[in-house]
């Protein structure tokens, strides 16, 4: 339990992995400064916050004081439809998914009029169709939180910031990504990137009305915890929608030309469905070791434009970016790497060690000192331009 020394009460909420990773750093600051946080990592994040050791909040332990026993039912009862119409809802916390899932059809069906449209539209766009406004809405009433802060996800984070104007508390988001990841205007009163390149783009694009340069406290921690030990000449981390028989394409022809090769697949992803193509049974797959762990242990890296991509630039790892036609996001405009749109392109690279954009160029500013606290300090401000303080919690401790 931290120490409680100040009256406001903060609503944190985060989706997936690196989303989570970014908060987590700013959650334990403003806990250790005496504030009240309620921190929903949802989904993969909670897994992060767990090794982190980092206090966070499962939606099902909510549902009941948010919605009321009938509605609870209600959602639980969506939640089990979702997990029956798609058997790849394979998270470790089988009732928070389903929970998840039910929260998100249940906030649809208000806004669609009916649970058979929200069924429909489940059916069709998957978790993309979440927005559940209302339930955080819910959530800022019960918690009588004074602030929210999120990353930039679509989904629950947008559907937070939402609720946070509808319920005139201000919001504050730490964008982790790059603006061409970035496709609706984020809500929030205030947004702090991590290069002076974001924040020129997000105001270009108009995709954010106030916007500061305070660094990302994931690579600032991602950094410090960096430690080069090369045991691998190429990582690839793998990434939905990247299929096993590309990934085998490039190992393959890296292996045959005596490259020793390291695979990191994405947590979503299935491990064995690629430890079962040919030429990947003797490839090393990283399941234990972190993202900075392994980092550490290759000495280029080749994989889609990703999260990872942006760390290994921070640290000065050589990045080959593999281009995808379905890529949004072209990380060698911003220094990450070099792009290629053809296998034999990419390896004749690596081999020719002709390497790219330098790795520390504009990539590596992405790394600015004290990330957390100056996120920390916006919060701060925020709170005292804006805050209600008014003391309550979701719940103790």
């Amino acid at each position: 339990m931290e120490q409680r020394t100040r009256s406001e009460n903060i609503l944190a909420v985060s989706y997936g992995g690196s989303h989570s990773k970014t908060l987590i750093p700013v959650v334990t600051e403003l806990r250790r400064q005496g504030y009240h946080v309620d921190f929903f990592a949802l989904t993969a994040g909670r897994k992060d916050c767990m090794a982190a050791d980092v206090r966070s909040e499962r939606i099902a332990d909510h549902l009941g004081a948010v919605y009321g026993d009938e509605r609870k039912d209600k959602i639980l009862r969506l939640g089990r439809w979702a997990r029956e119409s798609d058997a790849n809802l394979g998270l470790e916390d089988m009732e928070e998914t389903e929970v998840y899932h039910g929260v998100g059809l249940y906030n649809l069906a208000l806004d669609l009029g009916g649970e058979e449209a929200a069924k429909m539209t489940f059916m069709r766009e998957g978790r993309r169709a979440f927005l559940p406004v209302d339930f955080f809405e819910r959530v800022i009433k019960c918690g009588a939180h004074s602030l929210c802060l999120t990353t930039n996800s679509p989904r629950s984070e947008r559907a937070a910031a939402l609720a946070a104007e509808k319920r005139a508390i201000p919001s504050i988001a730490v964008v982790d990504a790059l603006s061409e990841s970035v496709h609706f205007k984020l809500p929030h009163r205030k947004c702090c990137v991590m290069a002076d390149v974001v924040k020129r783009d997000l105001i270009e694009k108009d995709l954010a009305s106030s916007v500061v340069v305070t660094g990302s406290p994931m690579f600032e921690k991602m950094a410090k915890a960096f430690k080069p030990r090369p045991r691998f000449d190429i990582g690839i981390p793998t990434q939905p929608g990247w299929e096993p028989e590309d990934v085998a394409q490039i190992v393959k022809g890296l292996k045959r030309l005596d490259f020793s090769v390291s695979v990191r697949v994405h947590p979503s992803q299935n491990a064995e469905s690629f430890r079962s193509f040919s030429g990947m049974k003797e490839t090393l797959f990283s399941e234990k070791e972190t993202v900075s762990e392994w980092l550490g242990s290759i000495r280029s890296l080749v994989g889609w434009a990703s999260t990872t991509l942006l760390e290994a630039a921070v640290v000065g790892v050589p990045v080959y970016i593999f281009w995808h036609r379905h890529h949004t996001v072209d990380f060698s405009h911003y220094g990450v790497g070099a792009k290629f749109e053809k296998v034999e392109d990419l390896i004749a690279a690596v081999v020719s060690g002709q390497n790219l954009i330098p790795a520390r160029s504009e990539a590596s500013n992405f790394n600015k000192a004290n990330a957390t606290e100056n996120v920390v300090k916006e919060v701060m401000s925020l709170l005292a331009t804006h805050g209600r303080g008014q003391g309550n919690q979701i719940r103790s401790g």
